[in-house]
């Protein structure tokens, strides 16, 4: 039975190490020629009285009333900024690279100064996010003087160490229709949980095409599952005894 899905700020905690958060999470965002696909993993991990227990937890936040939705990942703090960025476009202020870099540099400062030694300075912290009315894409690198720049083709974030990027780096290309990167996309998430079986599971994915989002549903996500296990086959098949 799947477990029930909770909202991340509720299975993000700040009481693991910083090399445990650098490799939570598994994300992908992709430019394709015909519309944008963005995946993420849905492993949350929370600790109680030592003893660690993983959720599915949804990664990927549409705001549609704004035109966007974004993927956040490290800790905490990433997802504060993913609600401040919510917050100031709501009362009308327009995305930019000035913005994003201001909102991100801003809370990364607060939730230092309010962690005091239990800050981990070492997190990498990103926010992956698409604007489909534009359309564009944007990568966050947050940290004391964050960085906001515009994505052309292809950008990756969380488990930093995974080889599973490999098969975002070999195989794609901007000239790909959706359809293809969508199992792409599912291959580089579903394999990176394979190397990492710890901090990476599941799969969630959506679509940008036309002005809007499409959020893949459960039954085409286990047809890109099952496509990744026969690939995953082949490739076993073809280096066997």
């Amino acid at each position: 039975m799947q477990a029930e899905i909770q909202s991340p700020r509720e299975c993000y905690i700040p009481r693991l190490s910083w090399e445990e958060l650098n490799s939570m999470t598994l994300q992908v965002v992709m430019q394709g020629n015909d519309g944008i696909v963005l995946a993420s993993d849905t492993c949350g991990t929370e600790i109680q009285e030592d003893l660690r227990s993983n959720y599915d937890v949804q990664k990927i936040t549409s705001v549609a009333d704004r035109g966007f939705s974004y993927a956040p990942s490290g800790d905490r703090c990433s997802l504060l900024v993913g609600d401040r960025i919510v917050k100031e476009s709501r009362a009308g202020r327009v995305i930019s690279a000035e913005m994003l870099r201001e909102i991100a540099s801003k809370v990364y400062e607060e939730q230092s100064q309010a962690l005091g030694s239990q800050w981990q300075k070492e997190v990498n912290r990103k926010l992956l996010l698409v604007q489909y009315h534009i359309p564009m894409i944007w990568r966050v690198d947050i940290k004391s003087e964050s960085t906001a720049e515009t994505v052309i083709g292809q950008a990756t974030a969380g488990d930093g160490g995974n080889a599973a990027r490999f098969l975002i780096q070999r195989y794609f290309r901007q000239n790909l229709p959706v359809e293809k990167l969508k199992l792409l996309a599912a291959h580089f998430i579903l394999m990176g949980g394979h190397l990492n079986t710890a901090m990476v599971k599941g799969l969630e994915m959506a679509v940008y095409a036309n002005q809007k989002e499409h959020r893949v549903n459960e039954e085409e996500i286990q047809r890109l599952t099952e496509k990744s296990k026969k690939i995953d086959a082949i490739f076993k098949e073809l280096f066997s005894d």
